[in-house]
């Protein structure tokens, strides 16, 4: 929940939507500020209908997103 991820998300709670995230760190005064809740990242992509990633290209960023991942998205999310 870097610079991005929280313009994001304001932008998102405009639209009324409700916001989760996964950060290596809680933030707890963004989750105040933004009314967001933190989850793991197993745990947030099964309850997401949206999911924008904001992450650095590095060692552990590099396939975040997989098959593994996609199979444990909501079955109804726009992109499965």
């Amino acid at each position: 929940m870097g610079k991005i991820g929280q313009a994001v998300a304001k932008r998102a709670r405009g639209f009324g939507m409700r916001i989760v995230y996964c950060d290596s760190v809680r933030r707890p005064e963004i989750e105040k500020d933004l009314e967001a809740a933190w989850l793991d990242f197993n745990e947030l992509l099964p309850r997401s209908d949206f999911v924008s990633l904001h992450v650095p290209l590095n060692t552990d960023t590099y396939h975040l997103m997989n098959t593994h991942s996609l199979r444990i998205m909501k079955k109804d999310c726009p992109a499965n």
